[in-house]
């Protein structure tokens, strides 16, 4: 686990006693030198059991050369509702100490949403703009761009690309993120 995060760790308590993140042989050839897109359960879930997520995103970054991205709105989501003027700045701090960029999103995700919108018409389940806004980064960065969600009924097979998953196992539930990318059919 990286320092900082290290560090952050020893401050807050994970509110999850056990956990473990799961992944298939897939797994670490699809995230191999990838530009990783993630979205704001990733953060929850990660800020929630720093321990397990600091070593995963650690491994990312070193083992597997990752570059971790998020949407000003997923950082917006994240931020919401911190209870104190701390936990606020813990949360901003957590995600500087996670991610290697925040990518804009100028007028052409926009177009791109637009799109998105249409093309999942009436077969789609109702998305928020922030899922929409990471959709629409898949779409404009095409196969460069991966993105970490358990939002999977968001993100339909038939526009994007399942390319992998893990799980992330508790005593009480299973959690499935899927790895999504774009590519034009």
């Amino acid at each position: 686990m990286g320092k900082k995060l290290e560090n952050l760790s020893k401050k807050k308590k994970s509110i999850y006693v056990s956990m473990d993140i799961l992944l298939p042989d897939s797994f670490h050839k699809t995230v191999k030198d990838a530009n990783i897109l993630l979205d704001t359960g990733f953060f929850i879930d990660a800020y929630s059991n720093l321990n397990k997520f600091g070593a995963f995103i650690s491994k990312l970054k070193s083992e597997h050369n990752a570059i971790l991205l998020t949407v000003p709105a997923v950082r917006f989501e994240f931020l919401n509702g911190s209870p104190t003027n701390t936990h606020f700045e813990d949360k901003v701090q957590f995600i500087s100490q996670t991610v290697d960029a925040i990518l804009p999103v100028g007028p052409e995700q926009f177009v791109l949403v637009e799109q998105l919108v249409k093309r999942r018409g009436k077969e789609g389940k109702p998305a928020d703009l922030t899922d929409y806004l990471l959709g629409a980064n898949l779409m404009f960065f095409k196969d460069n761009l991966l993105l970490f969600t358990k939002n999977t009924n968001h993100f339909p097979q038939n526009i994007f690309k399942l390319k992998s998953y893990f799980v992330i196992s508790r005593i009480q539930s299973l959690q499935i993120y899927g790895v999504y990318s774009y590519e034009e059919k």
